[in-house]
């Protein structure tokens, strides 16, 4: 609901938008005229003992050095969701020299007789019109980590299908004897105005991103599984005009993925509220590239995210389960968005 509210909020600013957490000894009257207060532009409060309290982000350095409680070997087996296309392909190169064993999960049929071991030559005009391009990009991620030594494979999976996920995830168990880590790639975009979005159009965006995080974690669950990174989006933390979906979404995934590392303390998890990517990914749309200069958002290139992915995943503190990679804090007044501290630059990289 918060995800959404940030995202209505911008695109209906007459209409006061609150979610409200309380518990029992709150008292509600005081609670509710503190919510209608004109004056307080932040969408989210929480009530605890007697006092007010929102989320704020804020700038953090990422520290260097010491020893991570997570590392990945040769041979760890690592399932990928989102199909091994865009920004998942990339992430998964970025992986390449700790030599894990890849296993994409994607919607996109793969034709049986491509060998993903060998680059798939160039089609003949009449067949460019037969080939989906995305299958050929996955071809070509396939053949590319396998020339890296990288044992890789696909399967065609929806990861809303919880019996289906479980059955795949099985056989992956099943073969390598482990799952050590998930990272959660798979999203749709159902994007339009809050008015005029189909109840289809919001349950299968919120679907994929929430329904495929829990279904891949019960999938894994027994198999040892050591880490999972859901890809979320910036537009979780500050809402974004004309994605309520998406928005809330986002947001429904990274609560999921917190509330499962308060009960699974040995896991790390990580959700990463990713900016516009620049060289993959939704946001490369020229439409929405343009959409976005307009309004000032800065991207982050592709090849820059994988590098910080990593050292998130292996060298950041455990504790920081929420991480948003952006280049500039957005100019919002529904979140708590303090850029006024700034860490310390010794031996750290903001």
């Amino acid at each position: 609901m918060l995800g959404l509210f940030l995202s209505a909020a911008q695109e209906h600013p007459s209409i006061q938008f609150r979610t409200l957490e309380i518990d029992r000894d709150i008292d509600l009257r005081v609670a509710l005229r503190g919510a209608l207060d004109k004056g307080c532009p932040v969408v989210e409060i929480t009530h605890r003992e007697g006092r007010a309290f929102t989320s704020e982000g804020r700038l953090a350095p990422s520290l260097f050095g010491g020893s991570s409680s997570l590392n990945l070997s040769p041979g760890d087996v690592v399932v990928m969701s989102g199909g091994a296309t865009g920004i998942s392909a990339h992430l998964a190169r970025g992986l390449v020299p700790f030599a894990p064993r890849l296993v994409f999960l994607g919607r996109t049929p793969l034709d049986p007789g491509i060998n993903p071991a060998k680059p798939r030559p160039t089609p003949s005009s009449s067949e460019a019109f037969t080939i989906d391009p995305r299958a050929s990009e996955i071809a070509r991620t396939l053949a590319d980590l396998h020339s890296s030594g990288i044992e890789a494979t696909y399967h065609t999976c929806d990861v809303t299908d919880a019996k289906a996920v479980r059955a795949i995830l099985g056989e992956v168990a099943s073969r390598y004897g482990r799952i050590d880590g998930i990272i959660h790639g798979a999203g749709v975009l159902r994007d339009g105005p809050l008015s005029q979005m189909t109840p289809d159009e919001f349950s299968r965006v919120m679907d994929v991103k929430f329904l495929g995080a829990w279904n891949l974690f019960s999938g894994a669950e027994g198999a040892g599984l050591r880490f999972f990174v859901g890809l979320s989006s910036a537009a979780a933390i500050q809402g974004n005009p004309g994605q309520v979906n998406y928005a809330a979404a986002n947001r429904m995934m990274s609560g999921l993925l917190r509330n499962l590392r308060r009960k699974n303390g040995a896991i790390r998890f990580k959700a990463l509220m990713l900016p516009p990517v620049e060289g993959a990914g939704m946001a490369e749309d020229p439409e929405i590239r343009e959409l976005l200069k307009w309004k000032g958002v800065a991207y982050i290139h592709v090849n820059e995210l994988a590098g910080l992915f990593c050292r998130e995943l292996f060298v950041a503190p455990v504790e920081d389960d929420w991480v948003m990679f952006t280049r500039r804090l957005p100019a919002v007044t529904t979140s708590m968005l303090n850029d006024a501290i700034r860490p310390s630059p010794r031996e750290e990289l903001d």
